[in-house]
C-alpha cells in the first residue's frame, strides 16, 4: 500500500476530497489528516490523525524493549557463566529481574516516545507552524489511477510525494478504535 501526502490551508477543499474519495471507495480509515488546527478540522467534520498516533511511542517503546531484552539476556549469561543459577533458588530470582528490566525498559522507552514527535510526520513540522494541513491518502496498487484523476480536480492541494504505508493490520486497528471511542 501505498501513502500519498498533499498539503494545503484549504479545509472545504479537504471536506469535498474527503467526499469524493469515499464516494469513490476510499473510505475514512485510509485518510489520515495531521494539522495543528483541531477545532477548525472539528468544525468541517473532518477526521485527524489520534494524538498517540502523533506521538513515537510505539517506536520508542519497542526501541526501549530490544535494549531491556538485550540487558536481560547479558545478565542471564553472566548469571550462567558464574553458575548462580546452581544455587537453591535456581533461576527463578534472575529471570524475574530479567523480565524486570525489560519492562521497566518498555516503560521508560514509552515516555521518551510520548514526548516526541512521530518519526514520520517530523518532516511536516515547518508546514504545520505555518498553518498548513497535510492530508495522508492510503491506496491500494490498482486504485493508483482512480487516485490521480480525482487529485486533478484540487489544484489548491499540493503534492508533496508518497511513502510506504504502516500496514494493513494498524490501519484495521485504527478503525475498530475509532469505532469504539465514536458516540452512537
Amino acid at each position: 500500500m501505498k501513502r500519498h501526502y498533499l498539503m494545503t490551508q484549504d479545509l472545504d477543499a479537504l471536506s469535498s476530497l474527503k467526499h469524493t474519495l469515499n464516494d469513490a471507495g476510499l473510505h475514512d480509515a485510509r485518510l489520515h489528516l495531521l494539522s495543528n488546527k483541531d477545532a477548525e478540522i472539528q468544525s468541517h467534520h473532518l477526521q485527524t490523525i489520534e494524538s498517540l498516533m502523533q506521538r513515537d511511542l510505539v517506536r520508542a517503546s519497542f526501541r526501549g524493549a530490544l535494549i531491556g531484552l538485550c540487558i536481560a539476556v547479558y545478565g542471564l549469561t553472566t548469571v550462567w557463566l558464574l553458575r548462580w543459577h546452581t544455587s537453591p533458588l535456581g533461576w527463578t530470582p534472575f529471570v524475574f529481574v530479567a523480565l524486570s528490566f525489560i519492562g521497566f525498559c518498555i516503560w521508560e522507552g514509552g515516555l521518551i516516545g510520548v514526548q516526541r514527535p512521530n518519526s514520520q510526520y517530523r518532516r511536516f513540522r515547518h508546514q504545520l507552524k505555518q498553518g498548513q494541513h497535510i492530508l495522508m491518502i492510503d491506496s491500494l496498487p490498482t486504485e493508483e489511477n482512480k487516485l490521480d484523476h480525482i487529485l486533478g480536480f484540487y489544484p489548491e492541494l499540493h503534492y508533496l510525494g508518497c511513502g510506504v504505508n504502516h500496514g494493513d493490520w494498524l490501519m484495521r486497528g485504527e478503525q475498530q478504535l475509532h469505532k469504539l471511542l465514536s458516540p452512537g
